[in-house]
């Protein structure tokens, strides 16, 4: 009996001690549940109070940005300087507006406001930098392109806004073909602004006209020959716009009374007029150099507004009816070029009338695809142009 006894006692006791056992699980549960809740919630708040942080500093870093004016860099190849037609403090109070909206009154208030002139000139110093870097590079291009290329290439280039000026043979002679004529229209522009000449004289053609490929020529296919009459206007006309021998030999006749088309008269005055004193004329006839025929469209250009016919010169050079060489799909609408062939001679030149405008001369010698090569060079140095449009 005692031991039955005392094992049932035994056995109550095992079950009463696990049932206690038991009932402490769940507070034990619910301390373990408190501990990770008040473990999370510290670990939010914590984060919370560090992205609180970051941004009060990102707000003041920002309003010393704006109170020292260290706004970011302008792109310049938008439309920000006042020539091109914006106006600038107009956009700086725009802004003023918006940093009132979203920082209060008192930023906009205190922000410095800058005259239309002291930000023009700030746009265009920086501009001036980028496009002086842009010129650096396109030494380095166009000298590569040179290399690999066949034949002899002269090119002269010349910024008319930096007076940057870029040769590579610039010297070397070639024979010019049509782009010599360039010089007599200049001549003529002269001699109807000094009053020597009027556009409205009448030229006779005669048989000194009739020479040097006169059989090729827009006047010759019309049946202008011999004993014609014709303005100077109109023959200056044809022989800048369909490069007509005729009337290119009339033009520089009535500038230099005696010189026909392959005259040494002429030759010379143009020389005298354009070139070197020292320049060997009498081995250079209808020879020149790239720089040569920069000078002479830079003289061109420099004229324009003063010399009435120089403005009609570039009217007709931007509307020479070859879409070839310097007239491409992107340069037809800004270029002003006279162009020049004769076998193995290949040339072009021309002003470029761009936001910064330049000068372009190309002559080549012995170049097999010399079109394709001529357009090339001229959509390179536009399109390194275009991005300060």
């Amino acid at each position: 009996m005692r031991s039955r006894r005392t094992g049932i006692i035994t056995r109550r006791k095992r079950i009463t001690m696990t049932a206690n056992r038991r009932s402490t699980y769940p507070n034990r549960l619910v301390l373990v549940n408190e501990n990770l809740t008040t473990k999370a919630t510290k670990t939010v708040m914590s984060l919370w109070f560090s992205a609180g942080v970051v941004m009060v500093l990102l707000v003041a870093v920002l309003v010393q940005v704006i109170l020292n004016e260290e706004l970011s860099p302008i792109d310049f190849s938008s439309e920000v300087v006042t020539d091109f037609g914006v106006d600038l403090i107009g956009n700086q109070d725009e802004f003023a507006i918006k940093l009132e909206r979203v920082f209060g009154s008192f930023l906009s208030s205190e922000m410095p406001l800058y005259t239309e002139e002291e930000l023009a000139i700030a746009f265009e110093q920086e501009r001036l930098l980028n496009f002086t870097a842009m010129q650096d590079k396109l030494v380095i291009l166009l000298n590569g392109i040179v290399e690999n290329e066949d034949g002899i290439i002269g090119i002269s280039y010349l910024c008319l806004t930096t007076d940057r000026h870029i040769t590579i043979n610039g010297d070397y002679t070639f024979f010019a073909a049509s782009t010599i004529k360039l010089s007599a229209h200049i001549l003529a522009a002269e001699a109807v602004h000094e009053g020597l000449l009027s556009w409205d004289d009448l030229i006779t053609i005669t048989e000194y006209d009739m020479q040097g490929g006169a059989d090729s020529g827009v006047l010759y296919d019309r049946g202008i020959g011999i004993y014609h009459e014709m303005t100077l206007y109109d023959l200056m006309r044809y022989s800048i716009i369909y490069s007509d021998n005729i009337g290119f030999t009339a033009v520089l006749r009535a500038v230099v009374p005696g010189a026909g088309h392959w005259g040494m008269d002429f030759t010379n005055a143009v020389y005298r007029r354009f070139m070197p004193q020292d320049y060997e004329l009498a081995e250079s006839r209808h020879r020149i150099t790239p720089n040569h025929q920069m000078n002479i469209l830079r003289e061109l250009y420099e004229g324009l507004g003063v010399i009435a016919g120089y403005d009609i010169i570039i009217h007709y050079m931007k509307n020479i009816p070859h879409n070839f060489r310097f007239v491409t799909d992107l340069t037809r609408d800004y270029v002003a070029h006279i162009p020049g062939w004769t076998d193995p001679y290949n040339n072009d030149s021309g002003i470029f009338f761009t936001d910064f405008p330049y000068i372009l001369v190309v002559y080549t010698r012995g170049v097999s695809n010399h079109e394709q090569f001529l357009s090339n060079i001229a959509d390179l140095v536009f399109e390194m142009h275009h991005q300060f449009q």
